[in-house]
């Protein structure tokens, strides 16, 4: 054992599943109250490589529910607020911060490693630039652009159906692994809350819309969802005219994060070759 910040985690799993996590890189594409969660315990497992995307900034409404949220972070990117808090629990973490909404040719761009924008978080830590950081990390898995790895596996936490159907059918047409979040809020029991493929979903109004949408793609099963099949509360969502959203939905400060939590525990245990969810690379990285 090496010791260090990962010695628990290397006494439950041990060394050579150590080095598969520390060989890998997560895409976390959505950074609110489910987002944030997984990629925060993605990072504590030890993956070596992330990249995380969201748009939006931290909103006073926010406080109640995300990890982003705090009176001193209002106002501010949420990919820069969790970037610097992943960067304070892993300093060599290889980070990719992106303030980006991932829709259309984005969605494309960002999974087959050419978007040109974005922040190379790791490098306001005193390390090398994006390229030179995977470089060095030699890992197996390089893409188009600048030497940028294929995703080991990839977050879902989007909460708008249309970029949340291009991110899952562009990931399942490349074969990459994906778990998707589905709806956290209007739920309070946290008992309830499930692992299974998108096609043994139930009782869950967004993973009902997300079925049917692809359906219309071909696409009825091959990726692992987070879903409660909670009844939802009466009264608990009212309509809005919003970018990108038509509804509020209540929800309360613990539901969010164990959906993130579950969300990450997909990712952990398919890097290290323990889900027993078939995925289309369902092979652990190499290196």
């Amino acid at each position: 054992m090496t010791g260090g910040w990962t010695e628990r985690t290397e006494l439950l799993l041990g060394a050579e599943k150590m080095a598969q996590l520390a060989g890998a890189h997560v895409l976390v594409v959505g950074l609110g109250g489910v987002g944030a969660w997984a990629a925060e315990m993605i990072c504590r497992a030890g993956v070596g490589a992330m990249t995380i995307v969201d748009a939006d900034k931290v909103a006073e409404s926010n406080l109640n529910r995300q990890m982003v949220a705090l009176r001193s972070t209002i106002g501010r990117d949420k990919s820069e607020v969790v970037a610097a808090r992943l960067l304070d629990i892993n300093s060599a973490l290889r980070l990719t911060a992106l303030s980006l909404y991932v829709r259309d040719e984005a969605t494309a761009e960002l999974l087959d490693g050419t978007f040109g924008g974005g922040t190379d978080a790791g490098a306001e830590n005193g390390t090398a630039s994006a390229c030179e950081a995977r470089r060095e990390a030699r890992s197996p898995r390089p893409a188009e652009g600048c030497g940028r790895p294929r995703f080991d596996f990839v977050v879902d936490a989007i909460d708008t159906l249309s970029p949340k159907v291009n991110l899952i059918k562009a990931c399942l047409e490349r074969g990459l692994p994906l778990v998707s979040s589905m709806g956290a809020g209007a739920k309070t029991d946290p008992t309830l809350v499930e692992i299974r493929d998108i096609s043994k979903t139930h009782h869950c109004p967004l993973a009902h819309m997300l079925r049917k949408r692809l359906h219309r793609e071909g696409i009825r099963r091959g990726f692992t969802a987070v879903f409660s099949p909670e009844p939802v509360r009466p009264g608990s969502m009212i309509e809005v005219e919003e970018e990108n959203k038509k509804s509020n939905v209540g929800t309360i400060s613990y539901m969010p994060a164990i959906f993130g939590c579950h969300c990450a525990s997909v990712v952990i245990r398919g890097l290290i070759g323990e889900l027993t969810t078939p995925f289309p690379s369902a092979a652990a990285p190499r290196g």
